[in-house]
């Protein structure tokens, strides 16, 4: 048992070490080639908002596509209110004299939705935006010139946290940071296994020749994100082309956003497991495994720590009756410099935790963010990993069961 113990210990950290390591490499080895490119023209991009139930966001999420820094012309901005019970409907409408196209249909969820929007937009290039998001105006221009490119597909903006306030809010904000920085990072490697649904752009084309959004999926940003790899074409990140969206609020909505997500993520794994294979390349030998190991490694640690937890105050309970409950034990501590922990089950957590932080602060940096992010970072390093660890167990729970998994809006 002691042997197992120390084997999934120092697999863990080793594994999280290299990991992390080998993508600080890879996103240094390009760092030069970050600038993006300038457009040589302006294709007709088409901007579907996907809208239920959103009459407190939808207005600043259409005046930043207003905003955007790009000829007014070759902007067609759609808004598709899917059956919402509110004034969403009628806030829509006043943009239709400022040229917004407006539909109304029964709900019937968000990928079938913008497959509404795909059949009635006349873009070159088509994306959607999300009604509780909003995007920065030089974001498109970042983003368009990569489409010149002939295998290139799809390009993915930089997806952030928008003032997060609270402990649950801060741990979103940077878990997107950090997904910034391994985004690119994958991008480099040839393999973006999701494509953030906020103002991500693809080229109508693959739509019109593969079909359009999986309805049947609960992430289909992932499984188009994988659709795109499986036909060998190229997915693009644009770490400065900046996008917020609003944080989920209330620990029970963030569970079951993150099992929306960690099952979909199972299934299209499930689905497209044939790409894990040597011709996908980085993507199939390197990208989807570790995707999977980190998964079941994070669940090992976590019910390896909840059980020495569990062991560890149950003995201290036994110690405290055999003193009497003496509380003033509590307070008696002498420090010794001698018995400091140097061993490696030490040292190698620190510096996977410090080499986390890096990549924070790059990612800061390199996305150009300004928000605060200490004390996000401070939250997302103590708490984020026990709600990774449960999420991904219950989904997987789920898998196993075979029971649905619903996501609050339809």
């Amino acid at each position: 048992m002691l042997i197992m113990k120390e084997i999934l210990i120092y697999t863990l950290c080793y594994f999280g070490l290299f990991s992390s390591t080998l993508l600080m490499i890879v996103f240094f080895q390009n760092i030069r080639t970050l600038k993006h490119p300038k457009p040589k023209y302006f294709p007709k991009v088409s901007i579907i908002v996907p809208a239920f139930n959103e009459e407190r966001s939808l207005r600043k999420t259409v005046e930043s596509l207003f905003s955007l820094d790009y000829p007014k012309e070759l902007l067609e901005i759609m808004i598709i209110d899917d059956g919402s019970r509110d004034d969403t409907l009628k806030i829509a409408k006043t943009y239709e004299s400022k040229g917004v196209k407006v539909f109304t249909k029964k709900n019937t969820g968000k990928a079938d939705t913008l497959n509404y929007g795909l059949a009635r937009c006349s873009g070159e290039i088509v994306g959607a935006l999300d009604a509780d998001s909003f995007v920065r105006p030089d974001a498109l221009k970042k983003m368009i010139a990569y489409f010149e490119q002939k295998r290139v597909m799809c390009v993915v903006p930089s997806v952030k946290i928008w003032q997060p306030k609270g402990i649950l809010s801060r741990i979103q904000a940077a878990e997107f940071l950090s997904a910034l920085f391994i985004r690119k990072s994958f991008s480099y490697l040839g393999g973006v296994p999701i494509t953030p649904g906020p103002f991500t752009l693809y080229k109508r084309w693959f739509f019109d020749t593969y079909g359009g959004y999986n309805t049947e999926t609960l992430t289909e940003d992932i499984e188009i994100a994988l659709r795109i790899e499986s036909k060998k074409f190229v997915i693009e990140s644009v770490i400065d082309a900046n996008v917020y969206t609003d944080p989920v609020h209330g620990l029970k909505k963030v569970y079951t956003q993150r099992l929306r997500w960690f099952k979909g993520f199972i299934d299209n794994i499930i689905a497209y497991r044939f790409m894990i294979k040597p011709s996908y390349g980085n993507l199939g030998m390197f990208i989807l495994p570790i995707s999977i190991i980190s998964i079941i490694l994070g669940i090992g640690a976590f019910s390896y720590s909840m059980a020495r937890l569990g062991s560890t105050f149950a003995q201290n309970l036994v110690n405290w009756y055999l003193i009497g409950f003496d509380i003033s034990t509590w307070f008696q501590y002498d420090f010794d410099t001698f018995f400091i922990n140097t061993g490696p089950l030490l040292i190698i957590p620190l510096i996977a935790i410090a080499i986390a932080v890096v990549i924070l602060l790059f990612a800061r940096e390199y996305s150009k963010e300004k928000q605060p992010w200490a004390l996000s970072a401070l939250s997302f390093f103590m708490i984020y990993w026990m709600i990774y660890s449960v999420c991904w167990a219950s989904a997987i729970a789920h898998r196993v069961a075979k029971r649905t998994v619903y996501w609050g809006k339809q």
